[in-house]
């Protein structure tokens, strides 16, 4: 029987900023590894490391747009991890951008869907809070990478 090793517990709390420093610091070797693979999907696909930021540059603005706190979030990740804020973009968008990278290619995209979600509503919990939940199916590698 295998043993699954429980994944780390990263506790953060503050400003977006800060939490994302925090949780970038923490977390620091699951978050390379999450860019080195999804990294490597895009060698895979026939691209360079430059493309990482060029795909993640279609989305940043979006991103910016819609939720500057969590781009804010994101680029404390990007400092406290050390890496640079496309590859945390490039693991936020990696479902889309890794589909936009395929379609570039011509490469059909006959890999099975990833991710099992679950949520509860506030209305259903006692304290009224939402409380989601997500696995991620796609590959074993990514074991690694959660927290």
């Amino acid at each position: 029987m295998t043993t699954v090793a429980p994944f780390p517990l990263v506790e953060i709390d503050g400003a977006p900023r800060a939490r994302g420093m925090a949780y970038g610091e923490q977390a620091r070797g699951r978050i390379g590894a999450s860019v080195a693979l999804y990294a490597g999907q895009l060698d895979r696909f026939g691209f360079r490391r430059d493309d990482v930021a060029r795909f993640s540059g279609i989305f940043l603005p979006r991103l910016r747009q819609w939720a500057p706190d969590l781009v804010e979030e994101m680029e404390g990740i990007a400092s406290g991890a050390n890496v640079d804020l496309s590859s945390i973009v490039l693991v936020n968008a990696r479902t889309e951008i890794l589909q936009l990278a395929r379609r570039e290619k011509g490469i059909s995209d006959d890999e099975p869907d990833g991710c099992t979600g679950a949520a509860i509503l506030p209305e259903a919990t006692r304290n009224g809070r939402l409380i989601h939940g997500q696995n991620w199916d796609w590959k074993a590698e990514c074991a690694e990478t959660s927290v």
